[in-house]
């Protein structure tokens, strides 16, 4: 049974990463960063029109509160000086 979990491919590729051997070569890790910086900057630019459109929504409805709130005073002052008890 040892011989055959020694054989298995997750103890292989245990082995061969602790070697300190890299499978791969230099110009296949440019291209994989290449690709990386591609979809890193695509994605940005899908993402950041949202972001800014979401931004843009937070704020109208901050702004949107602040003036219900003034409102709200405002109606709040006249009704404590129009009632006499």
């Amino acid at each position: 049974m040892d011989t055959a979990r020694a054989a298995s491919p997750s103890r292989l590729e245990a082995s061969s990463s602790s070697s300190g051997a890299e499978p791969r070569s230099i110009g296949a890790q440019a291209i994989e960063g290449e690709a990386a910086d591609a979809f890193s900057e695509g994605l940005m630019g899908l993402l950041t029109p949202l972001v800014h459109k979401c931004d843009e929504g937070v704020q109208a409805a901050l702004d949107s509160q602040a003036a219900l709130s003034q409102q709200i005073d405002r109606v709040t002052t006249r009704l404590s000086h129009s009632y006499t008890p």
